[in-house]
């Protein structure tokens, strides 16, 4: 585990990383509907049978979670047919790719070259990578050039207190 501290870290992606753990939260809130009850049904077979899945724009997917729904095989511990319905009609309506921490551990992979090669062309960032890239284009106080096309440019005065 703390290996994965330490990449996390090393990463230098805080705001990313935490921003679609948000997501995650968000998404996993409606579909639960905010209810502990369901939120705590969720079982290894359902994250599985959920990865990677978007029910709203795929039949296929719509179909393999409405047929395992029925069966009882997803979210097991929520017996109630009403609450089952309802739940699956809010997971159909999930229009994305439904998110878990498999999907964040898969998100990352696209994302850490990407950070990688930003933090190569700022040098080593003090902060994050996002704080950094922020701070590229901050205006200093005094004169600065703004581009308005591909031949126009306008001085703007700066403010650094911004």
């Amino acid at each position: 585990m703390l290996g994965i501290l330490h990449w996390f870290f090393a990463l230098k992606c805080d705001e990313v990383l935490l921003c679609y753990l948000h997501h995650v939260h968000q998404v996993w809130s409606i579909i639960s509907d905010r209810k502990a009850t369901i939120a705590e049904a969720r079982d290894y077979f359902t994250g599985q049978s959920f990865h990677l899945r978007v029910p709203k724009h795929s039949t296929a997917d719509m179909c393999y979670i409405t047929n395992l729904m029925s069966r009882g095989n997803l979210l097991p511990t929520v017996i109630e047919n009403s609450i089952r319905e309802q739940t699956l009609q809010r997971i159909l309506q999930v229009d994305l790719v439904i998110p878990s921490i498999l999907t964040f551990f898969e998100y990352l992979k696209y994302i850490e070259p990407l950070f990688a090669a930003m933090k190569r062309l700022m040098g080593r960032p003090e902060s994050s990578v996002f704080c950094s890239f922020q701070y590229s284009f901050i205006l200093r106080d005094g004169p600065s050039k703004l581009q308005l096309d591909k031949d126009n440019f306008r001085l703007v005065l700066g403010d650094s207190r911004l």
